[in-house]
């Protein structure tokens, strides 16, 4: 939904409204999870990102479902 490549996304405690679209699992106990980031104030998604996460909370992610 959003153009350009996904970014790693800077974690710094914020809350945000993702879109997760795809999970690939890099070892036994994690996964890489790509999702878009929507913006309340503009009512859309406005940047594609990144994050690293255990596969116990990766399955609880699912595609196209905003978290």
């Amino acid at each position: 939904m959003v153009n350009g490549a996904a970014t790693r996304f800077p974690a710094h405690g914020q809350s945000v409204v993702i879109r997760p679209y795809r999970k690939t699992l890099l070892a036994d106990c994690e996964e890489k999870v790509r999702f878009d980031i929507f913006s309340e104030e503009k009512q859309t998604y406005v940047e594609s990102c990144y994050a690293y996460t255990s596969t116990d909370l990766a399955a609880e992610l699912h595609r196209q479902h905003g978290v």
